[in-house]
């Protein structure tokens, strides 16, 4: 089971290195954290899997490296950052 959450976590973690290193889709990466975090703003009670919910598909597909899991945990890390 350690295992396969170590293995769920670096895929996580490569899937953001490639978001953020992706120079030619900036745009598609900033409407998806802006969307992210404004609805953390707006519901800062909701849960990640709430918050991916209401995430418009199209600009999770727009960024082109996430899949549902890797989102989940990049709305993770922004909800940790803005909560301090």
């Amino acid at each position: 089971a350690a295992d396969r959450r170590d293995e769920v976590m670096n895929t996580c973690c490569q899937s953001i290195y490639l978001l953020l290193s992706d120079k030619n889709n900036r745009e598609a990466y900033w409407a998806l954290f802006n969307e992210v975090y404004n609805l953390l703003k707006r519901f800062p009670s909701y849960n990640i899997n709430q918050i991916f919910d209401k995430v418009d598909s199209n600009k999770i597909i727009a960024v082109r490296f996430l899949d549902a899991v890797s989102c989940k945990y990049y709305i993770a890390l922004v909800k940790e950052v803005l909560n301090g």
